[in-house]
């Protein structure tokens, strides 16, 4: 974590205390919730607010939800799905939250026990992963003006960097935050999006938008549209490797995907991508090209990554220049 980071972390001073309550939603199992009431529940309309992937109730994301509901007259629920936010003790076994009836149970409860009359369900899915803002903390900071936000400097570039990009940093130095991007682009997935002008399709390359065609911008939805399907070709293989401070959960320092197409075992052709170093999940052409026609072993995969180093471009404090090659050569 940056300086800046732990220096300036989010609070929500407008979101009370919550209740803490557990959902009986199996005959062995509970999720635990944590519930920020209006004075007169009843009389207002309920968000219950669901986490993604490795996350809980207590992600700062689900805090911002409910203090923005909360703060427009919403009672907010923040749910912890099965096994997730330390309740593993709450289940018998590991389970997928997708292949269960949790949800449907909490809110059925709400209905009929608390008379809740109107009641919504916020999630987070594949598509918002994909489609997720930056967290540089410039960005998210009130007290910076940064080109992302309509100003003229970005203030990463000569400031704390550590965490922000080594490719394609010129005018924008953000990094895509979405790991499943790094894979889906290797594996050449498309996109499919539905919004108020129709339907579109798209390769998943071209959903994101780079700094300097829209400095303001991730990816192309317009508004109102939204991603309904990821397409993901058949028969392809390949690999994925994450680098974090913490191997539990956490933000990637770096990683990579890599997915290979061979021909006995020489490689016909190559997808290498990698993450959490450029403002879209980026493309190493170089070492795609020095990959082709060789055979697939450590050396042919170490001697690939050297063309990867000229094509660096980061502040001085920037770190992640020391875990591309790992991921590279991984």
């Amino acid at each position: 974590m940056t300086l800046f980071g732990w220096g300036n972390p989010r609070y929500f001073p407008r979101l009370p205390q919550p209740t803490v309550r557990y959902f009986d939603v199996d005959h062995d199992a509970r999720v635990l919730a944590h519930c920020h009431w209006q004075p007169r529940p009843w009389e207002h309309p309920t968000i219950v607010a669901l986490h993604g992937l490795n996350g809980s109730s207590d992600a700062h994301y689900m805090k911002g939800i409910a203090a923005k509901a909360f703060a427009r007259g919403m009672n907010a629920v923040r749910l912890n799905q099965r096994n997730c936010g330390n309740t593993e003790h709450l289940s018998a076994g590991l389970f997928h939250s997708g292949l269960t009836a949790d949800v449907k149970h909490v809110v059925e409860e709400l209905i009929a026990v608390d008379r809740l009359p109107s009641l919504g369900v916020a999630g987070y899915s594949l598509g918002g992963n994909l489609a997720q803002r930056p967290r540089c903390p410039y960005f998210r900071s009130e007290l910076f003006h940064c080109r992302k936000k309509g100003g003229t400097e970005c203030f990463a570039i000569p400031g704390e960097n550590q965490e922000h990009a080594v490719f394609g940093n010129g005018l924008c130095a953000i990094v895509h935050p979405s790991g499943a991007a790094t894979a889906l682009v290797a594996l050449g997935a498309s996109l499919k999006l539905k919004g108020p002008r129709g339907e579109r399709t798209l390769p998943i390359e071209q959903f994101f938008v780079r700094p300097e065609h829209d400095v303001t911008r991730e990816n192309v939805l317009q508004p109102g549209e939204l991603i309904v399907e990821v397409r993901v070709p058949a028969g392809r293989r390949g690999g994925y490797v994450k680098l974090m401070q913490k191997q539990t959960f956490d933000w990637p320092l770096a990683d990579a995907a890599v997915v290979l197409d061979l021909d006995g075992g020489t490689i016909r052709e190559a997808r290498v991508v990698l993450g959490a170093a450029a403002p879209v999940p980026w493309r190493a052409s170089a070492v795609e090209k020095a990959l082709v026609g060789k055979k697939l072993d450590e050396s042919s995969a170490r001697a690939a990554a050297i063309p990867l180093h000229g094509e660096r471009r980061c502040g001085g404090r920037n770190n992640r220049v020391n875990y591309q090659p790992l991921t590279t050569n991984y």
